[in-house]
């Protein structure tokens, strides 16, 4: 799903106020497996990067962008995202919950853009990828998204590994996000 909230083409004034709702469901990406949830092994992350991808996988829940995601690879995506919830499979992390606003003041890396801050432990910290929790394979979640001229807000409602029920994040800090000038 695809929704604007630039009402000029030139995408240069944000919609003062938007709320996003949505649900995701019955993921189950990545294992403990060698294969980390591929086929065979011989899975690449070519054309963009010449390694393998069986050590890494997973999929966004929710993605704030500065452009309109037409199809792009992932080097793409990674310079353009400003708020991500997303799960990385890799190594000693399978199912993860990751919540992360972008370090707007941090230096570009030509592959993955700018650092993140992570949400962890109640509070933002500039750490990045740490899971918040693990989803829960065979479960729905509800995830919603908030942006006033004061604040952004989100929350994701559902069964969690070791959460309970709801993640919920002020993100009143945003404004540790914003890219520094020049």
């Amino acid at each position: 799903m695809y929704l604007s909230i630039f009402p000029h083409e030139k995408g240069d004034h944000l919609i003062n106020q938007i709320g996003i709702s949505l649900k995701v469901g019955f993921a189950n990406y990545g294992n403990k497996s060698k294969l980390n949830g591929y086929n065979d092994g011989n899975e690449s992350a070519e054309p963009w990067r010449e390694l393998s991808s069986v050590g890494h996988n997973g999929f966004y829940w929710l993605a704030i962008l500065d452009s309109p995601p037409k199809p792009h690879n992932n080097i793409w995506m990674h310079h353009h995202r400003k708020f991500v919830i997303d799960s990385w499979n890799r190594k000693n992390f399978n199912h993860t919950v990751n919540v992360i606003a972008l370090d707007g003041k941090s230096d570009t890396h030509k592959s993955f853009g700018k650092k993140f801050i992570s949400y962890v432990d109640g509070q933002w910290q500039k750490i990045s990828d740490v899971p918040v929790d693990y989803y829960l394979p065979d479960e729905w979640y509800t995830v919603t998204f908030t942006r006033t001229a004061l604040y952004y807000e989100y929350a994701i409602e559902g069964r969690f590994k070791n959460a309970g029920q709801t993640i919920p994040v002020p993100l009143q800090g945003a404004g540790l996000c914003k890219s520094r000038k020049g």
